[in-house]
């Protein structure tokens, strides 16, 4: 009786330091368990790596910088056939736009059409927690055509513009009279894009200093190339601990206290037509692509019809009839079928 007693003693025990759900299974996993730590591979060249749930190196990001629009394949394949792995892609804004499809035994395969320099991202994940395995990675990157797709954009030669807050891109010229926005470069982890460079540290700190972030430790730590120091790597604290000064103690963590109802302000009508700008554009099978900068303007939606203005006048294009197909933060892409956007670079989006 005695004997059995301790066990479940001990048992017990063993299971109040086990670590379960989803910190743990990434609690290894590195920078490269987000997207900001991505790590850059290069087109055609074949990359192994490991993804382990039960070993908490769940999670794996790449990313593939290109300089201009055309068709981008990525393949997929692991070694242990009882696993089950997973793959999905993300475009400059980091929003997804592909899933990995059934490619043979143990394989999957995405194929994304290209209509936007950047750095396009690869999210490889263990499916379940019992889930690990080798596998390997590869990425193709086939350009379009000069003949069939057009690359000039008037912009002057050197000017740099920012792709969102994660990268910049760089004018150059392409051709007699002729130039294009091509070369994107990435920003470090925790370095935002502003006015068209790298170099400002989103959330500074101290190198080497921790933290409490939901009774998870964070510490602050310096990349490669980066300009300064951010908070990246995390540790979630053991069952019957709780975060205290940047470490774990022993404690049972704070009870949470009464959400207190409180009411939002009345919200304040915004305007039902929104002005935004065309920063690029490319044409592709006659149809336009806009990447358009609209501001803290949260009323545009996918889906929503604008117009295409006539040089800085309010006058809408005659057939310059435009549609929203993604927002994220202050831009958003949209599509039109005018045959030439010339000049006109303002767009009235209708957000009734």
């Amino acid at each position: 009786m005695h004997h059995t007693h301790y066990l479940l003693i001990g048992a017990a025990l063993f299971l109040q330091g086990c670590c379960t759900g989803d910190p743990c299974w990434e609690k290894f996993s590195g920078p490269d368990r987000d997207r900001v730590g991505a790590v850059k591979i290069n087109s055609d060249v074949v990359y192994n790596d490991t993804v382990s749930t039960p070993k908490g190196d769940r999670t794996d990001w790449k990313y593939v910088l290109l300089s201009r629009p055309g068709k981008l394949t990525v393949l997929l394949h692991w070694d242990n056939g009882r696993a089950r792995l997973e793959f999905d892609m993300f475009d400059v804004m980091g929003m997804k736009v592909q899933e990995g499809r059934v490619w043979g035994a143990g394989g999957l395969r995405a194929v994304l059409a290209v209509e936007e320099p950047g750095p396009y991202y690869m999210r490889v994940r263990a499916s379940g927690k019992e889930d690990e395995s080798q596998y390997a990675l590869r990425a193709n990157f086939a350009p379009e055509k000069k003949g069939e797709v057009d690359v000039c954009h008037n912009c002057k030669v050197g000017e740099r513009k920012c792709l969102g807050t994660t990268a910049f891109v760089g004018c150059e010229k392409v051709g007699p009279a002729c130039t294009a926005w091509t070369q994107t470069t990435p920003c470090p982890a925790g370095v935002t894009c502003r006015d068209g460079a790298c170099g400002v540290c989103g959330s500074p700190c101290t190198e080497g200093t921790t933290r409490c972030s939901d009774h998870q430790v964070q510490t602050c730590v310096k990349t490669p190339n980066a300009p300064c120091a951010a908070w990246a790597m995390t540790k979630p604290c053991a069952a019957g601990q709780r975060c205290q000064g940047g470490r774990c103690v022993r404690g049972a963590r704070p009870k949470k206290q009464e959400k207190v109802e409180v009411r939002p302000p009345p919200e304040v009508p915004r305007a039902a037509i929104v002005r935004g700008k065309i920063i690029s554009l490319y044409r592709h099978r006659g149809v336009w692509t806009l990447h358009i900068e609209i501001g803290e303007n949260p009323s545009v939606k996918p889906g929503q019809i604008g117009m295409v203005l006539e040089g800085e006048t309010t006058k809408p294009l005659p057939g310059g009839e435009v549609k929203i197909t993604k927002v994220a933060g202050r831009y958003a892409i949209a599509t039109t079928s005018l045959l030439q956007v010339g000049k006109n670079r303002w767009v009235r989006i209708d957000t009734k």
